[in-house]
């Protein structure tokens, strides 16, 4: 099935100062764990890694994640304890997007870093199923990678560089494959409009 996010794999937002956000993901890489570790305060999220899971061999961290309340949906904060220290590179990031899509109204609707290990891939997949990833921009921003790690969507293969921004076209299918001795290890955040979280006439399938 073909999306209407945009027409092509990749997009390019800017570039940023990645070092703080480094240095602080860093000093806390012992606290990245799988999606379904309650230790992590996230057991809300749905994605669980099993064998066949193409995120088998990613942790996480998260920060911003969507929820389901009261029939509504609401963005809850976690790892309160790190997160005041990212919040001037949040801000920077959303400021360009608010400029790139020339649109004020984007908020963040995901955020969260991944940890993929050193010789491993995150096999092909799309996202789909959540109103957050079918109709929000997903953004990578590489923090720590190298040339032995690509990332595919759809038929384009890249080598990301770090502090680079990139919108990629998650409704296609994509992959990662780090063939390095590095863990590689991004910044993901989802942009979405506020009303399309509970407008069901406003939400792509």
């Amino acid at each position: 099935m073909e999306n209407k996010k945009f027409n092509g794999n990749f997009n390019i937002l800017d570039t940023i100062d990645i070092s703080n956000i480094k240095k602080i993901l860093l000093n806390n890489i012992n606290k990245f764990c799988e999606a379904n570790n309650i230790e992590n305060n996230i057991q809300d999220i749905k994605r669980v890694n099993t064998n066949n899971s193409p995120h088998t061999h990613v942790k996480h961290l998260t920060f911003f994640f969507d929820s389901k309340e009261f029939n509504r949906t609401i963005i809850k904060p976690y790892n309160q304890d790190i997160l005041p220290l990212l919040l001037n590179d949040l801000n920077n990031i959303t400021n360009i997007v608010h400029k790139y899509y020339n649109n004020n109204n984007l908020i963040i609707g995901r955020c969260l870093a991944t940890n993929l290990k050193s010789n491993s891939i995150i096999s092909k997949h799309r996202d789909g199923g959540n109103i957050v990833l079918l109709n929000g921009h997903r953004l990578h921003i590489p923090i720590i990678t190298n040339k032995l790690v690509s990332f595919s969507v759809g038929n384009e293969t890249k080598i990301l560089q770090e502090g680079t921004i990139y919108e990629i076209n998650n409704l296609r299918q994509h992959s990662v494959e780090n063939n390095s001795n590095e863990d590689r290890l991004h910044l993901i955040i989802d942009y979405i409009e506020p009303d399309i979280l509970n407008n069901t006439s406003k939400l792509r399938t």
